[in-house]
């Protein structure tokens, strides 16, 4: 391609390439002015999908006028029938990038940063187009002297954008039910392959990229994609202690429901105002990310003709994927014990000498610790990722390793595990104490068979006898060598 004209363009030489397509430096033949050419591979000019979707970002770019977001030129068909966009050149670096080479940046930075960022895509969405795709690789730093931090940030790439028909908002132009962006930085609803994803996947993004901004790597970090994609959809936000001022916009951006995140970048930008001028956030609802069970919905097996437990039911992940990895959970701690604090007899306050004990009137006895009322059930199995069924009415209500804090009751309660290729398995657990159990799966048609419940002795105060050397150990619990999935990708136009 060097040499040859494209469109009004000359290209001088290659400065980038992906899988998809290729970028050059490029001049225009009259005027002399620099451009980047981005031309799609010819294997992928034969389907007209990627094509359409190549020309989106084009069509989505070139609606706006906004100095965080590059500037369209041009776009078309070469001669030799490949897809090409001209667009504005950049000199300088992604934040990617500066992220490999600094790590963890300056808070102020971060904020400014994310400002600007967030300003980029309030004018995208005003316009009706979501990014869908936003990682630090999509976005492009440039020196600037107007600006105190020294940067401007240039929001790159909406070839997977998102783009609403004003008269039919639901409308979308690319495929629905396709997981489409960079897993470590996908909001729920994108890991779910919902049909409907609109700007406040965006934010999702933006509040994992202001993670990684502040503390050097990504808020959800695991061995595989699919255990990438189901921290999005279930574990709860790590914290922030390197950047506690942070931490509060970036739990709400963060937020697992929609509804429950901004709701559009003018929020966005009016906390991180807040912090650059030093002003207290409003406190909000902390999102988590763990499934939230009602008490009323836990009620305890009373007798042998009682009610069974039930749980509240965690959401599997569907259509899209095809594929699904679970990260070892660990069980949840019970809540500290409140301290009682005991207030002293009138007459030691008074400074009077205490008694002889002979003499001394029957004292009733301190009142004993308060007993928790509420008890921790833990279900593990050998091999994990057995699903969970309540036991009274067969509905499934998660995958193992499976925790749950319930009322302290008397009675049990029962739990199927399933897992395929092997046999099913029954749990009984008492709701009296803390208890758990680790059930050692065997192969097998799943539903072949079904065990009797497997009763555990429940975590108790008092020592307990060694147990004898079992046939079949289960293995120990294992945490995966975690890495980061920065590269990881599912789709992207390059």
């Amino acid at each position: 391609m060097v040499g040859e004209n494209v469109g009004n363009y000359r290209v001088l030489q290659q400065i980038g390439e992906g899988g998809m397509g290729v970028v050059y430096l490029a001049e225009h033949t009259v005027i002399g002015k620099k451009a980047a050419l981005k031309m799609l591979l010819p294997a992928y000019c034969k389907s007209e999908a990627i094509v359409t979707r190549f020309f989106n970002e084009a069509r989505a770019t070139a609606k706006l006028q906004h100095p965080g977001l590059i500037e369209i030129y041009d776009f078309g068909h070469h001669t030799d029938g490949s897809a090409y966009i001209v667009m504005e050149f950049l000199d300088g670096e992604s934040l990617a990038a500066l992220l490999k080479r600094k790590g963890p940046l300056d808070l102020q930075l971060v904020i400014e940063l994310s400002r600007q960022i967030a300003g980029a895509l309030q004018a995208a969405h005003a316009a009706g187009i979501v990014h869908r795709d936003l990682k630090p690789d999509n976005v492009f730093l440039i020196p600037s002297e107007e600006l105190k931090c020294g940067l401007r940030a240039k929001v790159l790439d909406f070839g997977i954008a998102k783009l609403i028909d004003q008269g039919s908002p639901s409308q979308m132009k690319t495929r629905t039910g396709v997981l489409m962006g960079t897993p470590a930085y996908m909001s729920p609803e994108q890991c779910r392959g919902a049909s409907r994803v609109d700007h406040r996947a965006d934010i999702y993004s933006l509040g994992c990229m202001m993670f990684e901004m502040a503390s050097g790597k990504s808020p959800f970090v695991a061995e595989g994609l699919g255990e990438v994609i189901a921290a999005h959809l279930y574990e709860p936000v790590p914290s922030l202690p390197v950047a506690p001022q942070l931490e509060p916009v970036v739990q709400r951006a963060l937020a697992k429901k929609v509804e429950e995140r901004y709701q559009d970048m003018h929020e966005v930008l009016g906390d991180l105002d807040a912090l650059l001028m030093r002003r207290p956030i409003a406190p909000r609802p902390q999102a988590s990310g763990a499934a939230t069970i009602d008490e009323t919905d836990l009620v305890p097996r009373r007798s042998r003709a009682g009610v069974w437990m039930a749980l509240a039911a965690l959401a599997l992940a569907g259509g899209g994927g095809g594929f699904w990895y679970w990260r070892t959970h660990q069980p949840a701690h019970a809540a500290a014990p409140t301290a009682l604090a005991i207030a002293p007899s009138p007459a030691l306050a008074a400074g009077a000498p205490a008694p002889a004990l002979a003499a001394a009137p029957a004292i009733a006895a301190p009142p004993a610790p308060a007993v928790p009322t509420r008890v921790a059930l833990t279900v593990e199995s050998t091999p994990p990722g057995a699903q969970v069924y309540r036991a009274a009415d067969g509905v499934r209500i998660g995958v193992t390793p499976f925790t749950a804090q319930i009322e302290r009751g008397e009675g049990e309660a029962q739990f199927i595990l399933k897992l395929a290729g092997y046999h099913d398995a029954t749990v009984a657990l008492p709701i009296d104490r803390d208890g758990d159990q680790t059930i050692v799966l065997t192969r097998g048609s799943s539903s072949s068979r079904s065990s009797k419940p497997v009763k555990t002795a429940a975590k108790t105060p008092a020592p307990a006898p060694p147990a004898p050397a079992k046939a079949e150990a289960a293995p120990p619990a294992t945490t995966p060598k975690s890495r980061s999935l920065q590269s990881g990708e599912l789709h992207s136009p390059f």
